[in-house]
């Protein structure tokens, strides 16, 4: 038998050191603040790989939101219980707010301060992150939520 447990959101982090516990806590506050949204996404004001930067503007394109990329994001439980997932084509953790945006969950964009990398990127140098970076990009543009 399941025990039922009284968290209503989970939030993604990246491990890079990147993200600031300021811009976690404004996201509980908005969440604190407002029950009717159901995905909350961080955004960086650039991004450093050319792939990103394509990513990007396929995202604003379908989606309406510049940084699907970054990892900082809250997401209702209800989100991932009804999709089921959360990453099913290597998406790098835009799988699951993509189906969301689709699916006319509410959402909310914020901007996010991003700090120094205190080590090397877990995606991978210029060339192997591009190439992961693109092949989620491939991937996301075939996709079909509904």
């Amino acid at each position: 038998m399941q025990k039922k447990n009284k968290y209503k959101y989970v939030v993604t982090i990246d491990a890079d050191g990147q993200h600031s516990l300021n811009d976690l806590n404004k996201i509980i506050a908005i969440l604190k603040k407002n029950k009717n949204i159901d995905l909350i996404i961080s955004q960086r004001s650039n991004f450093p790989r050319l792939s990103e930067k394509l990513f990007s503007l396929y995202t604003i394109s379908r989606f309406g939101v510049k940084d699907l990329l970054s990892g900082l994001k809250a997401y209702k439980i209800e989100i991932y219980s009804q999709y089921g997932y959360y990453d099913t084509f290597k998406s790098i953790g835009t799988e699951l707010s993509s189906y969301a945006i689709e699916n006319n969950f509410n959402f909310k964009t914020i901007k996010i301060n991003v700090l120094d990398r205190k080590d090397n990127s877990r995606i991978g140098g210029k060339i192997v992150g591009n190439f992961k970076i693109l092949k989620a990009l491939i991937g996301l543009i075939f996709k079909k939520f509904k």
